[in-house]
């Protein structure tokens, strides 16, 4: 039967001023990332794992590409 659920994601991308201390002063970001879900009746353990596996990928992508 036809689930209904509402979510919003947001992601707040901040620059950041460069380290002084560094030899090489590269630019730095700091990145917060904001869900909501408001579900409107019961969803499949499934689809929260494939959400929640999606959202881990992603933080680990900036993580690796030292986004984060």
């Amino acid at each position: 039967s036809p689930v209904r659920a509402l979510s919003v994601s947001v992601m707040v991308i901040t620059p950041l001023t460069p380290s002084k201390d560094e030899l090489l002063s590269l630019p730095r970001t700091n990145v917060t990332i904001m869900a909501w879900i408001q579900m409107g009746g019961w969803i499949p353990d499934g689809v929260v794992k494939l959400y929640k596996t999606k959202l881990a990928d992603r933080i680990k992508f900036l993580r690796e590409t030292h986004f984060v």
